[in-house]
């Protein structure tokens, strides 16, 4: 899972903040975010369909146009403010250290274009779509330590290859919380492969039979400590 993806990830779960009521719909997000109107010149490319991200389906595609930043959320403004249910707004609009967050509801499913704010002779970013509605998330990675706080969780699939990413934050300080992260993997029967420090991350690498664990655990912007999980298993 690559870094793009990961960026795009934590905003998803920050737009959850976000409570509206929503029914469940039949279509897919991948159908829903092929129907996204794009302005011209625009393209996009799927980084991920049909995942599952806190319980509920997404699909995430990069977005690109040769049009400057203010035409291009010009043109969202314009055609998602138009396209509203009652009692809804139209679009909601937020902002989130470098990006441009540009959201949209309708039918059951939550739009959301996010731009790079510094780059203004052009427009580049993620337009991603996700399935509303209840569902409930039961995770290996639940229940870790205490305070810890799960932000999300996505699941995906291919073929016999499962991963989940999950983010938590904590208010612990990097190496302590690394050290019983260590232990709390290896009392579940995980083998600690290696605890290297990269660019101020601490980064722990576990293996247990055919699944692979990586953990990096680094100071976030807020003054506590950000932790990304992800577990690959490949099944036979």
């Amino acid at each position: 899972m690559n870094r793009s993806f990961r960026r795009v990830l934590r905003t998803l779960a920050a737009l959850c903040l976000f409570v509206w009521s929503a029914s469940v719909a039949s279509a897919t997000t991948a159908e829903h975010l092929s129907r996204i109107p794009l302005p011209f010149n625009a393209s996009i490319q799927s980084v991920g369909n049909n995942l599952q991200h806190n319980g509920q389906q997404v699909s995430v595609a990069t977005f690109r146009s040769a049009a400057p930043l203010d035409e291009t959320v010009a043109y969202y403004r314009e055609l998602w403010s138009q396209e509203r249910a009652e009692g809804i707004p139209g679009m909601v609009e937020n902002h989130a250290g470098q990006w441009l967050i540009l959201g949209q509801l309708q039918n059951g499913f939550q739009a959301v274009l996010q731009l790079n704010r510094e780059e203004h002779s052009r427009s580049e970013g993620f337009l991603s779509v996700m399935q509303l509605g209840a569902a409930h998330v039961s995770t290996s990675s639940d229940g870790l330590l205490p305070g810890m706080q799960r932000v999300s969780t996505t699941r995906s699939q291919d073929g016999g290859r499962v991963s989940e990413l999950s983010v938590y934050l904590s208010s612990e300080a990097v190496e302590p919380l690394s050290r019983q992260l260590a232990g709390f993997w290896q009392s579940k029967g995980w083998i600690l492969v290696s605890s290297e420090t990269y660019a101020q991350n601490r980064v722990l690498l576990l293996n247990r039979e055919s699944a692979q664990l990586e953990i990096v655990i680094s100071q976030d912007s807020s003054g506590g400590t950000l932790v990304v999980i992800n577990e690959v298993d490949d099944h036979d």
